[in-house]
């Protein structure tokens, strides 16, 4: 039966004649023979000459073996192992999310949308006072007089910074 050749985009050449260099370069580095290396591989010494020089009717298990033997069996695992392209193509193959509109918010259990005003956690007590949660229960001190919101941690330094400019200012001009 006639042997079929198929047509191999000239990059694909160029690769593999670069994988087959890179691996003859690899076999001389380790002082293998071409006749001890085909014999390691099992296989004979014009396929090994063809594998180094790129030919494409070598099956991959053949490289992947020259790769084992040589200890560069990992890159085989570098293969293939970011697939930018398809993980872009699975992405638009996504159905579009639903968003919600202004003023509104997603029940996170169910997935229904609301339209609820959203309640803060101050809630009122038996005896009609707020009740703090959170930071604010445990530190009564960062609540303001209001009640309603918390002072943050910039708002007390730059309180803080403005009384030392007070009183730098005031110790100045004679003051103490």
């Amino acid at each position: 039966m006639p042997r079929v050749h198929q047509v191999i985009f000239p990059a694909i050449a160029r690769q593999l004649t670069e994988l087959g260099e890179r691996l003859r370069l690899a076999r001389l580095r380790r002082n293998l023979t071409a006749v001890s290396f085909a014999e390691r591989l099992d296989v004979s010494r014009d396929t090994l000459s063809r594998l180094e020089n790129g030919d494409p009717s070598i099956a991959i298990g053949t490289y992947a073996k020259a790769l084992r033997i040589l200890g560069l069996d990992r890159d085989i695992d570098q293969i293939a192992s970011d697939d930018v392209l398809g993980r872009k193509l699975q992405d638009l193959a996504l159905p579009p999310r639903k968003k919600a509109a202004s003023g509104t918010r997603r029940n996170a259990a169910t997935g229904e949308f609301s339209t609820a005003p959203i309640r803060h956690s101050q809630k009122a007590s038996k005896h009609g006072e707020p009740t703090r949660s959170g930071f604010a229960a445990t530190h009564p001190e960062s609540v303001r007089d209001d009640g309603n919101k918390p002072v943050t941690s910039s708002q007390k330094n730059r309180a803080f910074l403005a009384n030392l400019l007070q009183k730098k200012a005031g110790t100045g001009n004679g003051e103490s």
